[in-house]
Formats: structure tokens, C-alpha cells, sequence
């Protein structure tokens, strides 16, 4: 596999593909709990895993893809604690861009690091 500009393998990425994502992607693996949403309201609820995540977008596995275009609310529990003792999660708001093989591609639109209740290391939803 060749190296792409982003500096990540990827089999299909040549010289005449050239990267295209606008942050560097960092391969990741956590727990997440999405809500599905439309108009605000939230339709499904479900679980995954991320596979990689920056600053412009997430890739997530779960049990079913999104459809390209759903509304979404996707929550990690956050590996590192504020202050060496406060737990956080990340909280992202997006929008599915692409789908396939249970894998969902999110462009994050908004995001904020909120405190968690839980030590048990699992994402509690906010309101």
C-alpha cells in the first residue's frame, strides 16, 4: 500500500487521487452512542465504534449504515479526564456524507467536550 499525503495507507489512493479530506485522520477506537435526528427530534438510537476521527469528520462502524444526508449525534466516552479526574465526553453534530460496509462517515458541523457522571467508562447521554 502507498502512503497517502494525509500520511495514512490507503490501497486506492494514487497520484492522480490525491487526498481530499481537509484534516488529517487518526485511527481510533471508542465505544460511541449515536442518536439519529430529524428536525431536532430523535428518530433511533444505536452503538458503534469509531475508526478514525480529526477535526473535520468521524468514521464510525455499527450494526446498520446511515443513510447519506441523516442528521446525527454521536457521543464518545473521551480517554483523557479533565483535570487528571473529570470524566468527558466528546459530542459531535453532523451529517452521514458517506456509507458502506456498516461504516458511517461523518462531517462534523459542531462539537464540545461535556463532563459525564459515569467512572464506568460509558457514554451517558445529555439531555
Amino acid at each position: 500500500m502507498r502512503t497517502n499525503p494525509s500520511g495514512t495507507e490507503d490501497g486506492h489512493w494514487n497520484r492522480w487521487y490525491p487526498e481530499r479530506r481537509s484534516a488529517r485522520r487518526y485511527p481510533i477506537e471508542i465505544a460511541v452512542v449515536y442518536r439519529l435526528l430529524r428536525k431536532g427530534r430523535v428518530l433511533t438510537r444505536g452503538f458503534g465504534l469509531t475508526r478514525n476521527l480529526s477535526s473535520a469528520g468521524l468514521l464510525m462502524e455499527s450494526n446498520s449504515s446511515l443513510s447519506v444526508g441523516s442528521e446525527v449525534e454521536v457521543f464518545l466516552a473521551w480517554p483523557a479526564r479533565l483535570g487528571g479526574h473529570v470524566n468527558l465526553n466528546l459530542w459531535i453534530q453532523g451529517r452521514a456524507v458517506r456509507t458502506g460496509d456498516n461504516c458511517t462517515a461523518i462531517a462534523i458541523e459542531r462539537s464540545d467536550f461535556r463532563t459525564r457522571a459515569s467512572a464506568d467508562g460509558c457514554v451517558v447521554f445529555g439531555n
